[in-house]
């Protein structure tokens, strides 16, 4: 990201931190995360990233949550994040292809 289409924030002298704003369409962020709020929003919006791909399909989500309800409502996971952990993601669709219908 360069300065110019990035998030810009900065801590004055007494160490407050300013609101970090997108260098496109001027949105503020605030509060302590500001800045990585500012990156992910310049991500998701001006670059459209989708960086969480559904497990089982080709779908792309810019945001985990909504990863997640896609997968609840168009797979029909019951959510529950304890079974990936560790898997890969062809295990995981091996998973999902393994369950009866």
């Amino acid at each position: 990201m360069d300065n110019k289409a990035g998030a810009s924030g900065s801590t004055n002298p007494k160490g407050v931190k300013s609101p970090a704003s997108c260098g496109i369409c001027g949105k503020t962020f605030r509060g302590s995360n500001a800045n990585t709020q500012a990156w992910r929003h310049y991500n998701a919006v001006h670059l459209k990233l989708r960086p969480y791909p559904c497990l089982y399909c080709n779908k792309s989500f810019s945001t985990s949550g909504n990863r997640k309800s896609h997968m609840m409502g168009q797979h029909r996971l019951e959510f529950d994040p304890q079974h990936l952990v560790g898997l890969k993601r062809k295990q995981v669709i091996n998973l999902h292809f393994d369950r009866p219908k």
